[in-house]
């Protein structure tokens, strides 16, 4: 029996196997991701915009460029390689576990702009390495309403009822919110947002290993077609999928709540935060869809076995375009601006506790 052709059903591969048609679109993505690889690298460089809180999408891009688009242009000439499982395998794997880490990092890009957008004009002194808006746009000092107002002449001072309307560069333009909300500080709030961050960054991380046991039982599965390997591989493969969009959904939903419930989160980086997710959740529900696709031959080129032109051109679009359109924004955004993530982001659990104020120790002459 060859590889390429068996008596039983196995699962389709996602983008089917390279064929000469995947040649030109390989080469331009390559192109593409080279460009932003180039960009994140200039970004991590550049002391203003250095952050290591995507290195993730990083290491993607770089795996994406140097690696499997390099690899899939040279199959798509040489027929040798096409139905070869180990390269299919990887090309799988990656597919499955590439958009997972990008996620991840979006999600802990999200938490320090919710988390910073928490903070207090008493407790931002305590997390200097996060840089939210309402801290660069001179909020930090403020100690009191008196001392505000001091620094924002043109400010009403009648309690509750004072608006303040405030825009913080790149950062992106502030709701309205009170005088009092403009420097109370929400610790409950902040609590459950780390914990809520926090676990969906660790679901990510249990996505991406779904999808490196789907991709090492593939083989076995594509051989054999051992009815526990094949269940094996759609459990993880659909697990994997399933979860990334469950995730991405409820990300959905704590941005739509902040927009609401967080008086000084930054509507722009909201804004931009969505639409990085939203990219995601196309490539989450295409893969969805076309997991249900089985064949019996690698390179089959009839209906569901992902191999036709039409089904070439779908993943292409809303696998490799939707993910590649969602780093590329990530990348085009000053992540330490328009999320406030500093260097490394919000790796706190708890918050640090105030240092007591010092006692005198002069004495009167």
């Amino acid at each position: 029996m060859s590889e390429s052709n068996s008596t039983h059903q196995f699962p389709s591969p996602i983008g089917g196997v390279p064929l000469p048609i995947d040649l030109v679109p390989s080469v331009i993505f390559c192109v593409l991701y080279a460009a932003v690889f180039s960009l994140m690298t200039y970004r991590i460089v550049r002391r203003h915009s250095r952050t290591f809180v995507t290195i993730g999408t990083l290491f993607f891009c770089l795996e994406r460029y140097s690696c499997r688009l390099r690899i899939r242009a040279v199959a798509s000439q040489h027929p040798g390689l096409r139905n070869n499982l180990k390269f299919l395998t990887y090309l799988q794997t990656s597919l499955a576990g590439g958009f997972l880490t990008v996620g991840g990092d979006v999600t802990n890009l999200i938490r320090a702009l919710l988390v910073g957008s928490t903070l207090g004009s008493d407790m931002l002194p305590l997390h200097p390495k996060l840089t939210p808006a309402h801290a660069r746009a001179g909020a930090a000092p403020a100690r009191s309403s008196s001392t505000f107002l001091s620094a924002h002449p043109g400010a009403n001072p009648e309690g509750p009822a004072h608006e303040l309307q405030a825009r913080g560069g790149d950062a992106g333009s502030w709701g309205t919110a009170s005088l009092d909300e403009a420097l109370a500080d929400h610790p409950r709030m902040r609590f459950w947002l780390r914990q809520a961050c926090g676990a969906t960054a660790l679901l990510f991380l249990g996505g991406v290993g779904l999808a490196i046991v789907a991709g090492v039982n593939f083989k076995h599965a594509v051989l054999t077609g051992e009815r526990s390997t094949l269940i094996r591989v759609a459990w993880c493969v659909y697990g994997s999928a399933a979860l990334a969009l469950a995730l991405l959904s409820w990300i959905h939903l704590v941005l739509c709540w902040a927009l609401f419930r967080l008086p000084r989160v930054p509507t722009r980086s909201v804004a931009w935060s969505l639409l990085i997710t939203s990219l995601l959740l196309l490539t989450c529900i295409y893969r969805i869809d076309v997991l249900k696709c089985s064949t019996t031959a690698l390179d089959a080129t009839g209906r569901c076995s992902n191999n036709s032109p039409v089904e070439k051109a779908l993943f292409w679009l809303f696998h490799v375009g939707a993910e590649f359109g969602a780093v590329a924004v990530l990348v085009s955004l000053n992540s330490v601006k328009t999320f406030g993530s500093g260097l490394w982001g919000d790796v706190k659990n708890t918050d640090p506790k105030p240092e007591p104020p010092r006692e005198s120790t002069a004495t009167e002459a």
